[in-house]
């Protein structure tokens, strides 16, 4: 019984972020696109995706620590790649870069993994790590519906003007980790609850109205306004010492 479960990546590296990421992804019923991009396309999202249909295949083999390290490295390329760019227009410290020597985050790695589907079209994946003219337009477009329709939601914060009785409506892009905060205390909670409690009216300070140009406490409500029947990806963020 125990050998029938025993499926993962043999690893000579702290890979286990890619690991657990692929066989999170591996319970997932992707459609043939993703085949098909898999078996024609040999860039870094085409060695992630081969890993996840290993793991989901009937008749499991162990996957070579030689050939994780190798997906694990130009995972960490395509992650280096996005975080150099960032780093020439912010002002702000950089993240530091991966290193396939380092243990790096789950989440983040998911977060990338969602990143190279919906930028396929772009120039943001590595520009050697592409054939771009093996690239099939329809299958692609058929993929990134796939993320968009099973994955994406976005929320939008309601704060109303009590002397004009309007709303001010901010909306979100759609995004696809929704971020849960544990109780900092360790106190015992329930999923329901921690998501009941991110869309609980709360009270703010709005210091310049912008239907009243007055300055006015009120209350301010966030509601899902796209939402997957399908999958939500929800990262509990936990606290120190925790």
């Amino acid at each position: 019984m125990l050998q029938q479960h025993k499926r993962g990546m043999r690893r000579t590296k702290p890979i286990c972020w890619l690991n657990s990421s692929a066989q999170l992804f591996s319970v997932i019923s992707w459609p043939s696109a993703f085949q098909e991009y898999e078996r024609k396309e040999s860039d870094v999202l085409a060695t992630t995706f081969t890993l996840i249909q290993k793991l989901q295949a009937q008749t499991y083999q162990p996957i070579p620590a030689t050939e994780c390290n190798n997906a694990a490295t130009r995972f960490i390329q395509y992650v280096n790649y996005q975080k150099s760019k960032v780093a020439t227009t912010d002002v702000t410290i950089p993240d530091p870069l991966w290193n396939i020597n380092l243990e790096q985050d789950a989440q983040a790695c998911i977060g990338y993994f969602f990143n190279m589907m919906v930028d396929l079209n772009n120039d943001n994946i590595i520009p050697d790590a592409l054939t771009v003219n093996a690239k099939n337009i329809s299958t692609i477009d058929e993929m990134q519906r796939f993320v968009r329709n099973n994955f994406a939601f976005a929320t939008s914060d309601w704060i109303n003007c009590k002397n004009k009785n309007e709303c001010h409506i901010g909306f979100t892009e759609p995004r696809f980790m929704f971020d849960l905060a544990l109780p900092a205390n360790g106190q015992s909670t329930s999923l329901q609850k921690l998501i009941d409690d991110y869309l609980k009216p709360e009270p703010v300070t709005l210091l310049c109205c912008e239907h009243c140009n007055k300055k006015h406490d009120d209350t301010k409500k966030t509601q899902f306004t796209q939402l997957s029947d399908r999958y939500l990806m929800i990262n509990l963020k936990r606290f120190a010492g925790r």
